[in-house]
């Protein structure tokens, strides 16, 4: 096989073009790696001798063409190292990070490219209790010899043997240490537990022909919730459809829909569903800034711990750090990244965490255990019970809240993202602060500014910049430009 493309390994996750740099032969590869590092981690980690599944881990993949056949590889690679696999079929990575906290697996993984377009693929990986992990440690682990050909065999389909669950179609063959589970209904019980609201609520739901789809129909199931269903499927044919909620006219749809159907609300998720935007009952997107804000004054009012530590992460603002500190809140600022923001969370023990990305994280451990998890589905729920619970619309229940004018996420496509960087260093004049902590991060009395390459698409370089006025943030969106083309 040819020599892995050691970009693929990014800082919390695995992404590639398929089938060039991610297909069967490279999976099956990181599939052996993943088993190497589960089994030297369990041996330092007494911990592990808990675990309800101490020698199998937790697999699924999302709804794209190619990633039933990544999953086979994965899959293999991991038995071939004497670990078991429970098969989960398509998932959330919620569900999937859900099930390793909750059923003590020894590690998980979903193949997945989230929110990226189609041709891109993927791997999020976890460890026990869905401890994060530098996704690059696995390159240690990598061991580059051509891959059996009767293993490739098995991958592609080109024979099988009878077994007693050749009914699980991702797969042509079935060894014995792979089985098929679905923990889809305890999961939608543990999400629904969230749900506190009384008075109904009219959803309008973009699920991005993706995995939201699935599990959208069975939370709603029995509850006050009446909502309406936008690219519900869930469908391998989504190159017509943007589903990354960030981009510029990806809810479009969405607010058509509001408008027509008059909800009080409209929400869109992401290819794997652990991302979530809000739009309100005119159409308008909802700054994610905002929903962290909402999100966090139920924990702060009715904390009874008296625990008010929560984790932003650098993009965050002015918005949402003054009125958290309003709250009594106690903020800490991780990097960027759903890695960095349990790394933080797990630091801090924090009772929330979010992105402004649409990332937003919850203790999703039993009882004492603390396990940091991002998902998207609580989000929503906590969302809606701020609604039901008021009786102003949500428009009016969030213009309370200030949010200073800020330019969303700026992505150029660039060649070398820490070149224009320092372009920024030296161009931007002297500052009331500045850091290099995560990117670039520099702040004046009436404008701030965040410039990091993404950790999840190769040569593309984010801005996100916050003003105190309408003008200035118009100037300043103009000076990136002009730096970015210097």
């Amino acid at each position: 096989m040819k020599k892995i493309n050691n970009k693929i390994f990014r800082e919390y996750d695995i992404r590639g073009k398929y089938p060039e740099e991610v297909n069967a032969e490279t999976f099956f590869v990181v599939g052996q790696a993943f088993a190497r590092l589960l089994k030297k981690h369990s041996k330092k980690n007494t911990e592990n001798a808990l675990l309800k599944h101490p020698k199998t881990v937790a697999v699924s993949r999302d709804m794209r063409k190619e990633s039933t056949e990544l999953a086979r590889a994965f899959v293999n690679g991991i038995l071939s190292e004497n670990l078991n696999v429970d098969y989960l079929g398509l998932t959330s990575s919620p569900l999937l990070f859900w099930t390793v906290s909750q059923h003590k697996y020894l590690g998980g993984a979903i193949i997945t490219a989230s929110h990226n377009v189609s041709g891109i693929n993927g791997i999020k990986l976890c460890l026990p209790h869905v401890e994060p992990f530098d996704t690059q440690n696995l390159l240690q682990y990598t061991d580059e010899t051509t891959v059996p050909k009767t293993r490739l065999r098995h991958l592609t389909g080109d024979y099988g043997v009878a077994n007693p669950l050749n009914s699980i179609s991702d797969y042509s063959m079935v060894i014995a240490k792979l089985q098929k589970k679905c923990y889809m209904a305890e999961y939608v019980e543990f999400v629904k537990s969230f749900f506190t609201s009384k008075q109904n609520v009219r959803v309008a739901i973009d699920a991005a022909w993706a995995t939201a789809s699935e599990e959208i129909p069975y939370i709603f199931n029995q509850t006050n919730v009446d909502f309406i269903p936008l690219c519900f499927g869930p469908t391998e044919n989504f190159s017509d459809k943007d589903i990354n909620p960030a981009n510029k006219g990806a809810l479009d749809d969405l607010i058509r829909t509001v408008k027509k159907f008059k909800t009080d609300i409209g929400i869109g998720f992401d290819g794997d569903a652990d991302r979530i935007f809000f739009v309100d009952e005119n159409g308008n997107i909802v700054d994610p800034e905002i929903i962290s804000i909402l999100i966090a004054s139920t924990f702060l009012e009715n904390n009874r711990e008296k625990n008010k530590k929560i984790v932003l992460d650098s993009r965050a603002g002015w918005t949402s750090q003054e009125a958290i500190t309003k709250l009594d809140g106690q903020i800490f600022i991780s990097r960027s990244g759903h890695l960095n923001i349990k790394k933080e969370m797990l630091k801090q023990k924090a009772i929330f965490g979010a992105e402004t990305s649409g990332h937003y994280f919850f203790n999703i451990g039993k009882k004492k255990q603390y396990i940091p998890s991002d998902n998207a589905m609580i989000a929503m729920i906590k969302i809606l019970n701020i609604i039901s619970a008021s009786k102003l619309p949500f428009s009016k229940i969030i213009k309370k809240y200030k949010s200073y004018p800020k330019s969303g996420e700026l992505n150029f496509k660039v060649s070398n993202p820490q070149k224009i960087i320092k372009k920024f260093i030296q161009h931007l004049p002297s500052c009331k602060s500045s850091s290099t902590f995560d990117g670039l991060s520099v702040e004046y009395d009436d404008w701030r500014i965040n410039v990091r390459p993404s950790n999840t698409e190769d040569g593309v370089l984010r801005v996100n910049v916050e003003a105190r006025t309408i003008s200035t943030l118009k100037e300043k969106i103009k000076l990136v430009r002009t730096i970015v083309r210097s």
